[in-house]
């Protein structure tokens, strides 16, 4: 089979499976075949309510929330290691939790020296302050 034939079968079977899909995504009413009325205080008694769980802190209580940790961080390594500093907060990340009423947090960074060499370290911040103005409090490279 040649590459056009190839494609125009590859076009068609994508607008099957997009038909498909649409039609799936159709809501269905499941009581539309039901001969008797529901009342609605008996569909909302049959639907249970999940329980609320209790949130993680996601600021402290002067209102820094990590974003701001983690860049007042970067600021700091950048400010320490001035050849270059990157902080791995994606894949990198060790540590992030609130300690104190600030914030503590635990990335592994690459750092680079004044010869361009590059090196893989831990880096440890206490981060305190507002999302206006963090403070870096400690600041640990190892």
């Amino acid at each position: 089979m040649d590459r056009s034939k190839k494609v125009v079968i590859g076009i068609g079977v994508l607008l099957v499976l997009a038909l498909v899909g649409s039609s799936m995504d159709d809501p269905v009413d499941e009581a539309a075949g039901r001969d008797d009325p529901v009342d609605e205080a008996e569909a909302e008694a049959e639907v249970e309510q999940p329980a609320p769980q209790a949130e993680p802190a996601n600021t402290t209580s002067s209102g820094l929330s990590p974003t701001w940790a983690q860049a007042a961080c970067d600021r700091q390594g950048k400010a320490e290691f001035p050849y270059g500093f990157r902080g791995h907060w994606i894949l990198g990340k060790l540590a992030e939790e609130i300690v104190d009423d600030r914030w503590f947090l635990k990335v592994e960074a690459t750092v680079k020296n004044e010869f361009g060499a590059e090196r893989r370290m831990n880096v440890e911040c206490f981060v305190e302050g507002t999302n206006e103005a963090p403070v870096v409090e400690t600041f640990l490279a190892y």
